[in-house]
């Protein structure tokens, strides 16, 4: 009897341990497998510009600090800007600028600025009185100034807005049909001396002098330097104004 009484208790216990893995195995399986999932969320990293020559998108306008970073980036584009000279610049209030060719025949300027540029100051630097209209391609501190063939892909590469520079082409003169009368009449009187005007002007309201780069919409154009000397708008190692 002892022994069926032991056998009995020794049964128990067993189903007693068998009960409490089972419910062990159960609520493991009920709780998360690890403890990541409750914890803070990482945050999405924003992805900062890179020191240097910002990469351009077309999602993206990009501040500059120089002109040769938009030259850079436009080559990067697929657009390169050669011959490119850095000087002191001639636009007033930019602090970088450079005269560069997209093209044999394409010059373009860039300006870089401490601020935004405001469409007034655009317009006023960009208007054209020679036989082709300027486009400037405007971001937050700079614009590229091109030809119509360009402006759309230089927006590509940079991103900004296009705006269109007062053209005003001067109009070719054509010959009088009307018969001349001839008729005896006192000599005029000599002429009177006049300070000779300058034109065209720069971007910034100056008076080109020989040597100067000249814009594309001035090639082939003539004018008077700030000294009252005829100039011409030549290519010679460039679009420069020569005296004629």
């Amino acid at each position: 009897m002892e022994l069926i009484h032991n056998h009995k208790v020794l049964t128990v216990l067993g189903g007693i341990i068998a009960l409490l893995v089972i419910l062990g195995v159960i609520g493991a399986n009920t709780h998360p497998q690890s403890r990541a999932n409750s914890g803070t969320p990482s945050a999405t990293a924003t992805q900062a510009s890179p020191s240097g020559t910002p990469s351009p998108s077309n999602h993206t306008t990009f501040t500059y600090s120089s002109a040769q970073q938009l030259v850079t980036a436009l080559r990067r584009g697929g657009l390169p800007c050669t011959g490119g000279s850095y000087s002191t610049p001639v636009v007033p209030g930019a602090t970088s600028e450079t005269v560069c060719h997209l093209s044999s025949s394409e010059q373009t300027l860039i300006d870089v600025f401490p601020r935004t540029v405001s469409k007034a100051v655009v317009l006023k630097n960009s208007a054209s009185t020679g036989t082709e209209q300027i486009f400037s391609v405007v971001g937050p501190n700079w614009w590229v100034q091109v030809g119509h063939a360009y402006a759309n892909r230089v927006k590509a590469i940079l991103g900004g807005g296009i705006i269109a520079g007062p053209w005003h082409p001067q109009a070719k003169s054509t010959p009088s049909l009307s018969p001349t009368l001839t008729h005896s009449a006192a000599p005029p009187p000599a002429p009177t001396t006049t300070p000779a005007t300058c034109f065209p002007l720069t971007n910034g309201g100056n008076c080109y002098e020989p040597g100067e780069y000249c814009r594309n919409s001035d090639h082939g154009m003539s004018g008077v330097a700030g000294d009252g000397e005829k100039i011409i708008c030549a290519d010679n190692d460039g679009w420069r104004w020569e005296p004629i």
